[in-house]
């Protein structure tokens, strides 16, 4: 955890860049819970999406030397770029090996694909040996926050705090990876553990797609969140809203579950409108945001804490 920590702290501050999009909201006094996504809504993220990560040779060199994991050929940049190959396969492998049990929008355990790169690597001779787990995930770690850099969107910790302050429940339906909670976690409150679960959010209602292995645009997200919404608070989906940057990914999928739902257009690198998209088409938001502040507006919450939307976390 201490080498990850170290990463997280070398992160350089970003801020949204402007998308030329006017808020379209309105209150809504029926609301009684909000879900989230992350990336691309409460994490600014340098390629806008944890699925379009800059994946390079010289990030597997690094993540690789942050754990003393030493790449054993001549020429280490020709052994990285082996190791990088390998890794892309071995996820195209495994979306497709999912596909074909018929799982639409697959996703992956990222652990489990970067277990399969150490075997082949010890078995090549690339490396001396397969290290444990604790390395292997702090690898996949370090190479995300290499490869996808993030950030906290603005007022992210404070919406989610006034939130959990007025007893509304904060629920997450994710694209994401076992590193996701933790930078999270890290951006909420300062601290790093192995948890994978968010501060201020409702880990009965949290939906992340490596624990399902499938990924959104799949409804079956959604329908997982909302049964457990209304199992533990009793609340349907048109009590709900839904927060997401993408029409297809969020606000498509989020409608056919039922759920109301708000555009977040406050970052051009995450913006997702996909107007080329025939599913798409036809396709309205109840609501556009382009600060995280208004979902309180939305919801009837005075703000306390979105005055000055430059600030950081």
């Amino acid at each position: 955890m201490k080498y990850i920590s170290n990463f997280l702290e070398l992160l350089e501050e970003k801020l949204p860049l402007p998308t030329g999009v006017r808020p379209k909201y309105s209150h809504d006094d029926s609301i009684k819970a909000v879900i989230f996504d992350i990336y691309g809504t409460l994490m600014i993220s340098a390629s806008g999406d944890i699925e379009e990560a800059e994946m390079s040779a010289k990030n597997i060199i690094t993540a690789f030397d942050a754990v003393g994991v030493e790449i054993k050929t001549d020429i280490v940049d020709d052994g990285a770029t082996l190791i990088l190959t390998e890794f892309t396969r071995e996820i195209k492998r495994s979306l497709r090996k999912y596909r074909q049990k018929g799982l639409f929008y697959p996703e992956i355990d990222i652990r489990k694909v970067w277990q399969v790169i150490f075997d082949n690597a010890a078995r090549c001779g690339l490396i001396s040996a397969v290290p444990g787990d604790e390395v292997i995930n702090a690898v996949a770690f370090i190479f995300e926050l290499l490869s996808n850099p993030v950030w906290p969107m603005p007022n992210m910790r404070a919406v989610l705090q006034q939130l959990k302050d007025q007893k509304i429940p904060v629920g997450i339906v994710s694209n994401a990876q076992f590193y996701t909670p933790p930078i999270m976690n890290h951006f909420m409150t300062g601290e790093m553990s192995h948890q994978e679960t968010i501060f201020a959010v409702d880990d009965d209602i949290a939906v992340y797609s490596y624990q399902l292995r499938r990924g959104k645009p799949d409804v079956f997200l959604y329908e997982q969140l909302l049964e457990a919404l209304y199992e533990k608070y009793h609340i349907r989906a048109h009590e709900a809203i839904f927060v997401g940057n993408d029409m297809k990914k969020d606000i498509m999928a989020a409608q056919e579950a039922g759920f109301k739902t708000v555009l977040f257009a406050g970052d051009m690198r995450s913006l997702r409108m996909r107007g080329n998209d025939p599913e798409v088409q036809g396709i309205i938001p109840d609501h556009v945001i382009t600060e995280l502040g208004q979902i309180l507006d939305i919801i009837g919450i005075t703000a306390t804490c979105c005055n000055n939307l430059a600030t950081t976390y």
